[in-house]
């Protein structure tokens, strides 16, 4: 179960999410993004594989501050430190093999 909390702030509200997190709820919040100043994230239990995706690939493009629990925080800085090795794994230029 998933519950979405807006609670009042100087800066516009925040809003928190609480319980189960899934890929389509976090896009939504995110493309409704003027609605709030941060996202909470501090009392998720669970995420699904597209919100995984969604906090590795598209929020550090976003300038609206995201607070997770350790837990989480822990696994986006290493999905993202492995994904950064694997595209320059990717653009190395390969090294031509000799005829023998």
């Amino acid at each position: 179960m998933t519950r979405i909390e807006f609670i009042p702030g100087n800066d516009g509200p925040e809003v928190r999410v609480v319980g189960r997190l899934q890929g389509g709820v976090l896009d939504l919040l995110l493309e409704h993004g003027s609605v709030a100043s941060t996202l909470d994230l501090t009392r998720v239990s669970e995420l699904d594989a597209a919100a995984k995706h969604t906090l590795v690939h598209r929020i550090p493009d976003r300038s609206r501050p995201v607070i997770c629990p350790g837990w989480l925080a822990l696994w986006v800085e290493r999905e993202r430190a492995r994904q950064v090795a694997e595209d320059a794994a990717c653009e190395r230029p390969s090294l031509p093999v000799p005829e023998p």
